[in-house]
This record gives C-alpha cells, sequence and structure tokens, in this order.
C-alpha cells in the first residue's frame, strides 16, 4: 500500500478571487503505517501585502528574499 503526503499552505488570506496568494507551504510524506519519511517546507513570496500576519506569524520582511510560487511549484509536484 503506497503512502500519502500531508500538505499545509499558508495564505495572505482565503479568496483566490481577491488576489490570495501563498506565502508558506510544506509537505510531510508518510509511508503506509503513517511514519514520516521526508518533510519540505519554503516561504514564498506572493508578491503582495502578507496579510493575516496575526494568523500565520509571517511577516513582509521574511518573504523579500523567499522564491516566488512558480520557483517552488515543480518542486512541490515532485514531492507529491
Amino acid at each position: 500500500m503506497p503512502g500519502f503526503a500531508v500538505i499545509d499552505f499558508e495564505t495572505t488570506g482565503l479568496v483566490p478571487e481577491r488576489a490570495d496568494r501563498v506565502v508558506e507551504v510544506g509537505v510531510v510524506l508518510l509511508d503506509s503505517a503513517g511514519r514520516r519519511e521526508e518533510a519540505w517546507t519554503t516561504l514564498v513570496n506572493p508578491m503582495r501585502d502578507v496579510g493575516a500576519t496575526h494568523i500565520h506569524g509571517i511577516t513582509g520582511a521574511e518573504l523579500l528574499d523567499a522564491p516566488r510560487f512558480e520557483d517552488v511549484s515543480d518542486q512541490l509536484l515532485e514531492l507529491v
């Protein structure tokens, strides 16, 4: 039986139609018994205001040098 991936996104908000964007993504790969095999996380520069810092705790200063989503999307797809 194959394992599975657990994915967590932090975003600037909850409405993509308002240009809300990803600010952090994390993936944990688990084997079929639920044991952790690999973990990966990265901050993502949303190229806009970071939104709800009081919820996700990520500041704009932390994202200045972070990659954009298109820079990490291939690696994210490879993991899942």
